[in-house]
């Protein structure tokens, strides 16, 4: 649990995904996403409380895009029946989830609240 880590970063998962040929975008959204979180605050436009959408955005498009390099899509993808079976989300990947709700949930209300 708190020992080695067996896990990689979301951006050398964008790396993997790119070289098999799928998750296209998700460096340069994770990139945007990473500078996002100032961009309200010297922004003065309400507009830019959405963008902290944007790590939600890219951690659903990781997500679908390593899903669909895995299985295809249908079950039997490129990297065989078996491959989903060998890959599976950590700790990490749901704490990644978790906050990127939170942050999108404040984005939002701080979009429809700031006047």
């Amino acid at each position: 649990f708190f020992g080695t880590s067996e896990g990689k970063p979301l951006f050398e998962i964008a790396s993997l995904l790119s070289q098999l040929g799928a998750g296209k975008g998700i460096k340069a959204g994770l990139l945007l996403a990473y500078g996002g979180f100032a961009v309200p605050y010297f922004w003065r436009d309400r507009r830019g409380w959405l963008l902290l959408l944007m790590p939600l955005l890219v951690v659903l498009w990781a997500l679908w895009s390593g899903r669909h390099a895995i299985t295809g899509g249908s079950g039997g993808g490129p990297m065989g029946q078996g491959a989903s079976d060998v890959f599976s989300l950590g700790l990490g990947a749901y704490l990644a989830i978790v906050s990127a709700v939170v942050l999108a949930v404040a984005g939002v209300k701080r979009y429809l609240t700031a006047g």
